[in-house]
C-alpha cells in the first residue's frame, strides 16, 4: 500500500466540467454497439461494413492524436474542448438523418474526431489540475463516462420498446452540450498546470520516454479487447443463444452497468493502493470472466461471465491511462493526444477485423481475438511492472 499524496484532493468547478464534459463523449462510443443491429438492418450492411463505421470514428480519433497537441497549443483548451461538444452534436444529428453510408460514415468520423477534441484535452486538464492525485481524479472522470456509457444501450431498448425509435439516443446530444454550455460557461479552463501540485522542474519537450511508449502499446491492447467486446457483444449474443435485438442491447446495458460499479470500486482503491497492482487485478477479472462469456453453452452463465469480465474491462483503459500520463507528467497534451492515436488505431482496426473475421468463419471464431488482445495485454503488463520494480 502507497502512502497517500500529502495534499487534499478537491474537486472544483473545472474538476466538474471535465467529469461531465468526459460522460458526454462516452454516451457517443456507447451508442455503436447496440444501435449497429437496427443500423446493419436498416442500410442491409454486412458485418465488414457495419464496422466500418467504428472504423470511420477511430479515423477521427487517429487525426486527434496526431494533431490535436498543436491544436490545442494553438487555440487553447478551451476552445477545443467546446468545440468538440458542438462538433459531437452535429456529427449526431448528421447520422440519425442520414439514410445511407455516404452520410453515415463522415458523421461518425467528425464524432471521433471531436470526441476525441474532449476526451485528450479532460485528461491533460485532469492531469495538471491534481498532480499525484491524477489516478484519483482520472478514475473518477471515468465513472462518470462509464455511467453514460452504460446508459446508452438501455436508452436504445426503452426508446425502441416506447415506439420513439433508436436515432432519439442521438437527439439526445444536442440537448446535452446545451445544458453544459449554460451551466458551465463561465469556467476557467487553463492551459497549464497547476505549479502547487506538480514537481518543482521546467516543463519537458521533445520525446515521451520509453516507458510512456510500453503503457500507449497496452493502451491498444485494451482498447481493442474493449472496443471488441462492446461493439459486437449483442450481435455475439443474438448469433449464439437467439435473443432479440432488443434483448441483446439490454444485456450489453447489463454490463456496462457493471463497469459503473467496478469504476466505483477502482477509484476508491486507487486512494491507497499502487496503479499497476490494480491493473493487474482488473487483469485477473478479464481473465475469469471472459472465458465463460466466449464458450459456455448456457446463455446465463455467458451472461455472468460477461459481467465479471465488465468489472475489469472498465478499468483497463483508466488505469493504463493513469500510468502512460504519469510517466511524462511535464508533457501532458503530447501525452494524452498520443494516447487518442493509440485509441483510435485500435478502433480502426479491431472492431474491422472482427467484423471481417466475422463474415469469414463466424461471429463465435472470431471472438478468438479477443483472447488474444487479453493475454497479449497481461503480458506486457507484467513486464513493464517488472521493469519499473527493477528500477
Amino acid at each position: 500500500m502507497l502512502t497517500p499524496p500529502t495534499r487534499t484532493f478537491v474537486r472544483g468547478r473545472l474538476t466538474w466540467l471535465a467529469y461531465l464534459m468526459l460522460a458526454y463523449y462516452a454516451y457517443v462510443p456507447g451508442i455503436f454497439g447496440p444501435v449497429m443491429p437496427f443500423l446493419r438492418s436498416e442500410l442491409n450492411l454486412s458485418y465488414t461494413l457495419g464496422g466500418l463505421h467504428l472504423t470511420a470514428f477511430s479515423a477521427g480519433m487517429i487525426l486527434t492524436g496526431l494533431f490535436g497537441s498543436a491544436l490545442s497549443r494553438r487555440f487553447g483548451r478551451g476552445r477545443i474542448l467546446w468545440g468538440g461538444g458542438v462538433g459531437i452534436a452535429t456529427g449526431g444529428l448528421a447520422l440519425a438523418l442520414g439514410r445511407s453510408v455516404s452520410l453515415t460514415l463522415p458523421s461518425a468520423l467528425l464524432m471521433g474526431l471531436c470526441g476525441s477534441f474532449i476526451q485528450f484535452t479532460v485528461q491533460a486538464v485532469l492531469s495538471d489540475r491534481h498532480g499525484e492525485w491524477r489516478a484519483v481524479a482520472l478514475t473518477e472522470a471515468n465513472i462518470g463516462a462509464s455511467l453514460s456509457n452504460a446508459l446508452a444501450p438501455l436508452l436504445v431498448a426503452g426508446f425502441t420498446r416506447l415506439g420513439l425509435g433508436w436515432r432519439f439516443v442521438l437527439y439526445l446530444v444536442v440537448v446535452l452540450i446545451a445544458a453544459l454550455v449554460l451551466g458551465f460557461h463561465r469556467v476557467t479552463i487553463p492551459n497549464e498546470p497547476n505549479r502547487e501540485l506538480q514537481p518543482a522542474r521546467p516543463k519537458a519537450k521533445g520525446a515521451l520516454p520509453l516507458a510512456f511508449w510500453g503503457f500507449w502499446l497496452s493502451i491498444m491492447l485494451f482498447v481493442a479487447l474493449e472496443w471488441c467486446l462492446w461493439v459486437w457483444g449483442a450481435e455475439f449474443i443474438i448469433a449464439r443463444f437467439g435473443f432479440s435485438k432488443v434483448a441483446a442491447s439490454t444485456s450489453m446495458g447489463i454490463f456496462l452497468a457493471i463497469g459503473v460499479a467496478g469504476r466505483i470500486i477502482g477509484s476508491r482503491l486507487a486512494r491507497k493502493y499502487e496503479t499497476s497492482s490494480l491493473l493487474l487485478a482488473a487483469l485477473g477479472f478479464c481473465l475469469i470472466g471472459f472465458p465463460f462469456f466466449w464458450q459456455s453453452p448456457w446463455a446465463a452463465l455467458s451472461i455472468v461471465g460477461l459481467c465479471i469480465a465488465g468489472l475489469g474491462v472498465a478499468n483497463l483503459f483508466p488505469l493504463t491511462m493513469t500510468l502512460a500520463v504519469g510517466s511524462a507528467p511535464q508533457q501532458s497534451d503530447l501525452a494524452s493526444a498520443r494516447i487518442s492515436l493509440a485509441v483510435g488505431l485500435a478502433g480502426v482496426s479491431a472492431p474491422l477485423g472482427l467484423g471481417w473475421l466475422a463474415d469469414q468463419i463466424g461471429i463465435h471464431r472470431a471472438y478468438t481475438a479477443i483472447a488474444v488482445f487479453l493475454a497479449a495485454g497481461f503480458l506486457l503488463t507484467l513486464a513493464l511492472r517488472r521493469s519499473a520494480l527493477s528500477h
